[in-house]
């Protein structure tokens, strides 16, 4: 059923999960007994699958490991910000909410599609990886995503990433739905052909 973790994941990675990516069942019965319920079916997928990948657990946002797992105010707090400014919690229909001191922002997006775009965010900020900024004109830039098949696969709350074979290219929008500055990220190295059809520029 949760088969979009596991293609994310294995297109970002160019390779197939073996199962020492992700934790084991017993772990995750072991955190579902120490909480009393079982975890929404979205987060036990992804803790299975990738649960032991730095690059999708910590290498921006700080997933909690499921013996830590938490229930606070009837959410599952399950994902803390990079500087603990605030966290992230699910519900029991599986609405994702941010929280920040006392107040709570509904994210507007499933347990399961958050986590899709957290695993490819995760990836675009994160520390394993290769990065680059885009330096061709937008207008340049559009076309050329359009032309070569790059899938958006993010569009949400101004963050924009599209995705080619594991490759993303990635924004943020302003208010005035502007992007200043446009990056390149991957797990895994660009051809140089790619770095010159985008004009990647290390960062």
């Amino acid at each position: 059923m949760h088969h979009h973790i596991q293609a994310i994941a294995e297109n970002l990675l160019n390779r197939p999960l073996i199962a020492q990516d992700g934790l084991a069942p017993e772990s995750i019965a072991s955190a579902e007994r120490m909480l009393g319920q079982r975890l929404p079916a979205p987060l036990a997928t992804f803790y299975r699958l990738v649960g032991n990948l730095p690059q999708f657990t910590n290498a921006f946002e700080e997933f909690t490991a499921p013996e830590q797992l938490r229930n606070v105010d009837g959410l599952l707090m399950f994902l803390d910000e990079n500087q603990g400014v605030c966290s992230w919690g699910v519900d029991a229909k599986e609405r994702v909410f941010q929280c920040l001191n006392d107040d709570r922002f509904d994210e507007e997006l499933d347990l399961e599609a958050f986590l899709e775009l957290m695993l490819q965010y995760q990836v675009a900020q994160g520390s394993s990886g290769y990065y680059y900024s885009v330096t061709i004109p937008d207008d340049e830039l559009t076309d050329l995503l359009a032309r070569d098949g790059w899938q958006e696969t993010v569009n949400h709350n101004g963050l924009v990433i599209h995705r080619l074979h594991g490759f993303l290219i990635w924004y943020f929008l302003d208010a005035d739905g502007q992007n200043n500055l446009v990056y390149f990220s991957s797990l895994i190295d660009p051809p140089d052909a790619m770095k010159q059809r985008y004009c990647l520029e290390v960062l």
